[in-house]
């Protein structure tokens, strides 16, 4: 998994600073095809929240979707939402659960344009 682009924002909370950061990974997955096996380009997202207070870091809370689309634009938009409304990991995927349930579909679509190939 490689990170392709990354949005960090900070927001202060009294003596505390909370640093959110999204980042788009991208991956591969591999299926099984007739003629052999196809490899299709993947990508996710990783959400992860560190604090900080008087500088020093006092805790760290991170989590990930790998494999939400093989479509980047979609999955960046994604990343757009969760950066805007400053989403924590803790509950991204009840926010985007229903994108990400809906764009397992692309893997079906780039299965039969490669297939078709």
């Amino acid at each position: 998994m490689e990170i392709v682009e990354s949005m960090v924002k900070k927001i202060e909370i009294d003596d505390k600073t909370c640093e959110y950061e999204y980042m788009l990974t991208r991956g591969k997955i591999i299926l099984n095809h007739t003629s052999g096996v196809i490899s299709i380009q993947s990508y996710g997202i990783e959400v992860e929240r560190k604090d900080f207070m008087g500088g020093k870091l006092i805790n760290v809370e991170r989590d990930g979707i790998k494999n939400i689309s093989s479509d980047r634009y979609k999955v960046h938009n994604l990343m757009r939402i969760l950066y805007d409304n400053v989403v924590s990991p803790i509950n991204f995927i009840e926010i985007i659960g229903e994108y990400v349930d809906e764009y397992t579909a692309d893997y079906d679509n780039a299965y039969s344009d490669i297939s078709n190939c």
